[in-house]
């Protein structure tokens, strides 16, 4: 409703602005008429504009973040056929890795259009002051970090081997021995780092990266960042980003375990065996019949650790909001319960008389007063004990939630007042 309100009265705002414009046009104020349906074009579009340029922004870093992505799956296309191959570089791998270089040259090239389109919409939100640069902005800085992060790959000229070792599978006593990886192998797993463009590529499309919806995070005086989009974004789908999370780190950390692990010890050369040991050891459970051998392999599992603690403390938090109900929910079960309990009395009323009306109507009274009988006593007793538990009435009830209605229909309406001054002025 607010975001409706807002924009009704940007629009009548702009229709105050083009009726000025012709009244000055008409009195002589503007010599050239043209000049005057410049004008009257440009104040009209300027939300246009804005929504064209984020439109332009969004379009351009989705593009840099698939491409990011499709040049990870290429570079282990690649590392997949040499292993095969007995990593012997042939034609057919040489081509590859031309295209992945091209592929990060593209990528890097709207990572900078990107970032430009950026500094132009911060222009006109006044996000970014008028004397800044791209330089004084802070938007070179990030251009340069996440380059590099994208600039990671294999290129078709670059052969080298990273030496590390392994722990002799099967006997400890037998101490360590080396081993080593190609530049593709390590080159790859340094590659998964651009899998953060994932979240950018949920964040360029989520409801949230809007104009209406910036305007309404910058009218509640809240920094329109990455970091709040993100818990805004778990707040809204928990269960979503949680499982999310979870998924993508889990296949990430058997792959890279499998690339380690598979010098030193045979038994990871089957993805099934990386993909268990990852599991155990998200879950916290260890079982012990496999783990690793080699010292990047046991880097890599003890992040996996971290990790996991990190996601496990995401997902109870997920079920606790899950289950939790809202204020309004919980006072429409107040209600239920309570019409339950309302209807329950009724019953046991309506028992107890019954009960009265049998003993006086058969005479089993036996000279005793009917509240000396066991089996009314027993059942006045239901009734009184219910009775107790009532401690509002249905009436009472039902006033307190129209007056909480009233309270949140003035508060709308003072927030909406608050809307309209601050549009007028």
């Amino acid at each position: 409703k607010f975001a409706t309100k807002a924009a009704i009265l940007q629009r009548a705002e702009s229709g105050k602005k083009k009726s000025k414009l012709g009244r000055l046009g008409s009195s002589g104020a503007f010599n050239d008429g043209t000049s005057t349906k410049k004008g009257q074009k440009k104040g009209l579009s300027v939300g246009a504009q804005m929504e064209e340029m984020n439109l332009e922004r969004k379009t351009r870093g989705a593009i840099c973040g698939v491409i990011a992505i499709v040049s990870l799956i290429l570079q282990i296309f690649i590392v997949e056929f040499k292993h095969q191959n007995q990593d012997q570089d042939t034609s057919f791998t040489f081509a590859l890795k031309v295209t992945n270089s091209i592929l990060v040259a593209i990528s890097i090239g709207f990572l900078g259009l990107y970032y430009i389109t950026d500094f132009k919409i911060g222009r006109k939100t006044m996000d970014v002051f008028e004397g800044d640069t791209i330089f004084s902005s802070g938007h070179l800085i990030l251009f340069i970090i996440e380059a590099l992060v994208l600039l990671i790959h294999s290129p078709p000229i670059l052969t080298f081997q990273v030496p590390s070792s392994a722990m002799t599978p099967g006997n400890v006593d037998r101490g360590w021995h080396n081993v080593s990886y190609s530049s593709d192998e390590f080159l790859c797993v340094l590659m998964f780092t651009r899998l953060y463009q994932i979240w950018k590529i949920i964040f360029f499309f989520s409801s949230s990266n809007t104009e209406t919806s910036r305007s309404i995070i910058v009218w509640y005086e809240e920094d329109y960042s990455h970091t709040f989009l993100a818990k805004a974004f778990f707040y809204q789908n928990p269960f979503l980003s949680s499982a999310g999370l979870s998924i993508c780190s889990f296949f990430a950390f058997s792959y890279i375990v499998m690339v380690f692990e598979r010098s030193g010890d045979i038994a990871y050369e089957s993805y099934s065996t990386s993909l268990w040991l990852i599991l155990v050891t998200m879950a916290t459970v260890g079982y012990g019949d496999v783990y690793p051998h080699t010292a990047f392999g046991r880097v890599t599992v003890a992040l996996c650790c971290l990790l996991s603690v990190a996601q496990i403390a995401l997902i109870i938090s997920a079920v606790f909001k899950g289950s939790q109900l809202s204020a309004k929910q919980i006072k429409v079960v107040h209600v239920l319960e309570h019409s339950k309990s309302q209807t329950e009395l009724k019953i046991r009323a309506a028992k107890s008389i019954a009960t009265a009306w049998r003993l006086y109507q058969k005479s089993n009274l036996g000279g005793k007063k009917l509240e000396q009988v066991a089996v009314f006593c027993e059942q006045l007793r239901h009734f009184r004990t219910l009775r107790k538990k009532l401690s509002v009435s249905f009436d009472q009830g039902t006033e307190l939630l129209f007056k909480e209605l009233l309270t949140m229909r003035e508060q709308s309406e003072t927030m909406l007042a608050e809307m309209e001054s601050k549009f007028a002025k």
